[in-house]
This record gives structure tokens, sequence and C-alpha cells, in this order.
């Protein structure tokens, strides 16, 4: 591994920490402290009421599939679980559907119904719950299949993704998934999957959205149908983070936490391991996610992969070594598993790593640095003039830049110029004057005693603007001002002037 820190840094100030995470299913256990916030959460509506159901019914499942015995967690769980579950009855009408109020005030919707009976019929692993309850509401909900075997809603909108008419897809695939889950519901409404499946197939070029293509390739990857994999590539190829696998735009738990299910669901377990790190990192204190489809899709798939990580088997040593320095550590499968933390020597810039053993986890290396950047070799040409035309009430200011090459034809990045004014100077709102029109934003920041210019690339050509700054008060004593001139997408390329 090789550390990027340069030889300018300046002396004594480097420090190089290692980090040996194992992943560890933590985040159940802040969960199951949590049952009583969750039970808190939920309020008079049919949906917020499924967050006294949903993580309960995740607690117990981990709880049953990991032989990890608690008694009084157990308790507790199903105590709220029973609960969450006589509340939701007050929200289920005459004809089997689910409304979102009691007494009900609008039709009761697909969306609603089908997460209510997908989640009762999870549960009915852990607490006594009537069969015909679920049995009749996901019945109501095949009676509202179109000819072509999509869905689209007919009751109260309360999850606009999901919901929207414009494209039943969403819709469609959520149904198909929340029947799949449960055996006994899955053989049950075979005949409706089997067209609502081939909705999603036959639309295949129609999906654009990344939740529809999210969703949908779950519910193809739970029945292990043939294109799975055309929608799995599909939603891969949508991602922002190459290298980490996750979507990082709207609705981006519900996305990520559909796709961790994807691939749980299709054996993909490393990658699945990057997208839970990243999934659990984005709760509240509680544990709970934004809003209760967040929370269900995400809980579930967090509760899934951790039942897989209980049963892998974990032991592996891990030796780092350099010229001067040798360290050993062995990481093996520990109910409650703690990183392992040392320093290294602050001169090291490269060392070796071996791993022996199975398992998962994660080496991490921080290491951080300071170095006098007006020392450092300018990467920009850059040139601050006071023009004749500032008083003493006003200052105009020209700056002009052009980009230092290392290698033929090379532009920068998106550029940043920081331009922070003298003390008692403050930038208005059309304080830049671009003759050029090739800045592409400006903003004013820390109270206006600063501005800060775009530029899409900076090359050999030289780019001027020039800033107007009014005094807003006289001070007693001045700060240096400067302007400092960056590339965005690569930080040592760097100058200032003061």
């Amino acid at each position: 591994m090789l550390l990027s820190i340069p030889m300018a840094a300046d002396q004594g100030s480097v420090n190089i920490r290692a980090v040996i995470d194992p992943v560890s299913t933590s985040f159940m256990k802040n969960m199951a402290q949590n049952l009583s916030s969750w039970f808190a959460i939920s309020t008079r509506t049919a949906s917020s009421n499924l967050l006294a159901i949903i993580p309960n019914v995740v607690v117990l499942d981990y709880i049953k599939e990991t032989n990890k015995k608690d008694p009084l967690l157990e308790q507790e769980a199903i105590h709220y679980l029973s609960t969450g579950y006589t509340n939701q009855l007050k929200y289920r009408q005459p004809n089997g559907a689910f409304g979102q109020l009691d007494p009900p005030q609008k039709k009761p919707s697909i969306f609603l119904t089908a997460l209510v009976a997908n989640a009762l019929s999870t549960a009915t692993k852990h607490i006594e719950i009537d069969q015909t309850i679920v049995t009749k509401a996901f019945s109501w909900v095949k009676e509202k299949q179109k000819q072509n075997g999509c869905f689209e809603e007919v009751g109260e909108i309360i999850y606009e993704p999901i919901q929207n008419n414009s494209s039943s897809f969403a819709l469609t695939a959520f149904v198909v998934a929340a029947i799949q889950e449960n055996n006994v519901t899955a053989i049950q409404f075979s005949e409706l999957v089997e067209k609502a499946t081939y909705c999603l197939v036959k639309n295949f070029y129609s999906f654009t959205n990344t939740h529809d293509i999210a969703l949908a390739t779950y519910a193809l990857s739970l029945g292990g149908h043939a294109r799975r994999q055309d929608y799995f590539n599909k939603l891969m190829k949508k991602l922002k983070k190459v290298e980490v696998r996750y979507w990082n735009g709207e609705l981006k738990v519900e996305i990520n936490g559909y796709l961790l299910l994807s691939l749980l669901a299709q054996n993909k377990y490393l990658v699945a391991v990057k997208v839970m790190e990243w999934l659990s990192k984005q709760r509240y204190s509680t544990r709970a996610y934004s809003g209760v489809p967040s929370s269900f899709v995400a809980l579930k798939a967090l509760g899934k992969i951790a039942v897989y990580l209980d049963r892998t088997e974990t032991y592996y040593t891990v030796h780092t070594k350099s010229d001067h320095m040798l360290e050993q550590f062995t990481v093996e499968h520990s109910n409650d598993p703690m990183p392992i933390v040392w320093d290294l020597p602050n001169d090291i810039r490269q060392f070796e790593i071996e791993i022996v053993g199975t398992g998962f986890g994660f080496l991490l290396v921080h290491y951080q640095y300071e170095m006098n950047i007006q020392k450092q070799k300018a990467s920009f040409n850059l040139d601050v003039t006071v023009l004749d035309t500032s008083t003493f009430k006003i200052q105009n200011l020209q700056v002009c830049l052009s980009y230092v090459q290392t290698e033929p034809y090379e532009t920068s990045g998106v550029v940043l110029v920081e331009v922070y004014l003298p003390s008692g100077f403050v930038v208005h709102e059309n304080a830049l004057k671009d003759r050029n029109r090739r800045v592409q934003k400006t903003e004013r920041v820390f109270n206006n005693t600063a501005l800060f210019v775009y530029y899409d690339e900076v090359s050999t050509d030289q780019e001027c603007f020039e800033v107007t700054a009014h005094r807003k008060y006289q001070t007693a004593l001045h700060r240096p001002s400067y302007v400092v001139v960056y590339d965005t997408t690569d930080m040592s390329r760097i100058t200032i002037v003061q």
C-alpha cells in the first residue's frame, strides 16, 4: 500500500493510523436497543403504525435465524409486535383492504394494502395472526390487477414514487415482491405474480427511473426470473459510485435497500457488504430512517445480511510489514467484534499487507499532514491587481489565472478561485465582472467577506475577472487578504497569492 504523502509535508505533522474493522452486526444490536423508540414513533395512521411491526419482525427473524436466544429481548419485541398488530386492524375495511385513517376518509390503496399484508405475513412466524386477513387483503389487490398484468393505483396516494400512475411499473414490482417474500402467499397468489412479472419483463425498455429499476430487479430476483440479470445490469449502469456501487441521489435509502436485497437474492455478497456499510450509516439516532417506505426496505435488507454475516466463518490474520515495522493481528468470529486500531510510524510511505484466512472485514488507513501551500510549486499562474479605480470606500480587484501544464494539451478539472477580501470589505450581489463569460458560478461566503468563483476548466489561456468590494466598517486590526485557486478534482494543484 502506497500513501500519497508529499515530501513537502511539514516535518512532524504526519499522523498515520490503521484500523481493522470486522464486518459486524452491531446495527442489529443498536436496533434491538431502540425498540421502544420505534414504537413511540408510530402515530394514528396505518402506514406509520407499521413502525411498530417491521423492526420487531426484523429483530425476531434475526434471533430465530441465528439461534441467539435473548428471552428479555424476545419478550419485548413480541409485546410491541402484538400491540402493533392489534392497532393495525383498526384500519382494515370490510372488503379486506387497508386505509390510512380510522374511520376511513378515502378509498383504500393497493400500495398500503400490499404493504400491510406483507408485514403481517412475515409476522406470522412470531405471533398468531389470522391468515384470512392476509389472504383477503391480497385477494382485494388481485381484483385490481389490469388485463396486461400491471397495477395502477386506485386509492389514496401515500407514497408518490410507487403510486405514481404515470408509470405503473413501481407499484407492479412492489406487489410482486410483497407476495413473493412469503412462501405461503407466493404459492397462493402465483397466478397474480406470473401476470405481473410478465408486465415487468415486457416493459423492460420502458424503465428509466432508477427507483423503479431497483424495485423491479428485486422482484425478479426473488422469483429467480431469467431476466433478473438484465435488470440488475441496467441498475448498475445507473449507479454513480462505481467503486462503491451505491446510489447517492434522490430516494437513496430506498434504492440502496432494494439493491442490497437484490444482491443477497443473487448471492453477490462481496458487493452487498459495501452497500450495507453505506446503508447502515443513514439512520437517525433512533435507528429509524426518514419514513415508513425507506424503513421498510432498509431494515429488511440489513436484517437479511446480518443473518448471512453471522453465519459466515471469520478467522483471518492480518500482517503489515515495512522496512522497520512488523505488525500482526488476528480476527475471529465473535458476538461483539471490536475494531483493532494501531498507529504506524509517521515516516512510513509504503508497506505490505498480507491477509490469511476467511471472513469479511475492512482495513482502513487514515493519514493526515500539514503543508505550507505557499512554498508549493504553483499549478496556476495567478496575478492579483488592485485597480487604479479603487478608493478608500471601494476596492476593485482584477484576478487573472491560467493553468500550468505538466503534459501537452492538458487542462484542469473544475477550478475554484477563492477571493478573500481585506478586513472591513464585503461584496454585494453583482460584485463580479466576467468579460469573457467563462465563469460558471459564484458564491458569496463568510458573511459576504469572500467570493468563490467557479470555472468548468482552465487552460493555458489566461482568464480574468474583476471583483468590486465595498467598505462596510473600519477596523483597527487588519487580517491578510489573499486569493487561492485550485483544481477541485486534484487538491494538490493549488496556488495562493497574498
